[in-house]
């Protein structure tokens, strides 16, 4: 699991939709109290995760997946009741960088919305 927190305008439609799907992923995880399902647990300790951060994030996500047309009909549950919620850490800047080495289309969108120009097109 992992959040990415790039600015969701500089992410490719995969990633973008990717990361809203680990959002899901984080609270239903912790809802159930499976600390360690799918990782969520150990990815809170290699700063890939912050579950204080999920609601705000989801609905970022959510902003630009609206902005580029696309539907949402899947809202955030809350932490159940009791639920401890831990906070984790994300380290933005090496997030932001291995985001943008992994993936040329995420890399094109940031150079565009930065002004810079170059190719556009998306997978």
């Amino acid at each position: 699991m992992r959040m990415w927190m790039v600015p969701p305008s500089h992410m490719c439609s995969q990633h973008l939709l990717g990361e809203h799907s680990e959002c899901h992923g984080i609270v239903g995880a912790l809802n159930l109290g499976m600390w360690n399902y799918q990782g969520v647990w150990t990815a809170q300790f290699d700063d890939k995760i912050d579950p204080t951060l999920v609601h705000a994030r989801h609905d970022a996500l959510v902003e630009e997946m609206l902005l580029r047309g696309m539907k949402h009909q899947s809202p955030l549950k809350p932490y159940a009741e009791g639920v401890g919620v831990p906070q984790g850490h994300i380290d933005f800047t090496a997030s932001y960088r291995l985001l943008m080495t992994r993936c040329a289309y995420c890399a094109q969108r940031a150079m565009k919305e930065m002004g810079v120009d170059g190719p556009t097109e998306e997978a």
